[in-house]
């Protein structure tokens, strides 16, 4: 059920993108990169009489995408490449995660000079390996931007907040069997990009 959900957001997100380009006033086009990291805050768990923080971050560099139809509407794709510290108080070794979010951008001022603001309803797919071992994550997440565009150059910092079920059952599978209470996961991402504009 959840991959015919999957392929039905894809599917209705790509239809949406004729649309766009026929009320389009000017579309512009960015390309850039961008430092990016993902939080996965799982709080506290109890094992036994010892508490444990299921805290972990990861790190990396991002390419992105961008066009704008008009100043209300646009659209981004990203993909990135972050590395993984130690899941915290979890013995697991370091890890890579590799992914692609798929964007609609609505707001103000993007396809203009001068200040733009967004929120950005999407999708995510990502792999996530640790040493041997390895998993494939897909879901929605919902993001928020700001940045400014010059002539020529852009620069954009965006938030997302990510349906975070997958990233829990990851924690749990690595997580002591002992373990009290469930496991819920905040998972976030971020970034911080330049871009070329033409």
């Amino acid at each position: 059920m959840n991959r015919i959900i999957w392929n039905l957001s894809i599917g209705l997100m790509a239809s949406l993108t004729i649309p766009m380009f026929a009320m389009a006033e000017q579309t512009h086009h960015q390309f850039g990169i961008s430092s990016y990291m993902l939080s996965l805050d799982g709080g506290s768990v109890t094992d036994g009489s010892n508490t444990l923080d299921l805290t972990t971050d990861a790190s990396g560099l991002a390419a992105f995408y961008t066009a704008t139809f008009n100043q209300h509407i646009g659209m981004k794709a990203t993909l990135y490449w972050l590395n993984v510290d130690s899941i915290s108080d979890i013995s697991v070794s370091e890890g890579d995660v590799n992914g692609f979010e798929g964007q609609l951008l609505l707001g103000a001022n993007l396809n203009q000079p001068g200040f733009k603001v967004y929120v950005a309803p999407g999708l995510y797919s990502e792999d996530v390996s640790f040493g041997n071992a390895s998993s494939s994550f897909e879901g929605y997440q919902l993001g928020a931007g700001a940045g400014y565009n010059w002539s020529a150059l852009s620069l954009d910092l965006w938030l997302n907040w990510r349906d975070s079920s997958e990233y829990e059952d990851l924690l749990r599978e690595f997580a002591p069997a002992s373990i009290e209470g469930d496991i819920e996961v905040t998972a976030i991402s971020a970034g911080l990009g330049l871009s070329v504009r033409f």
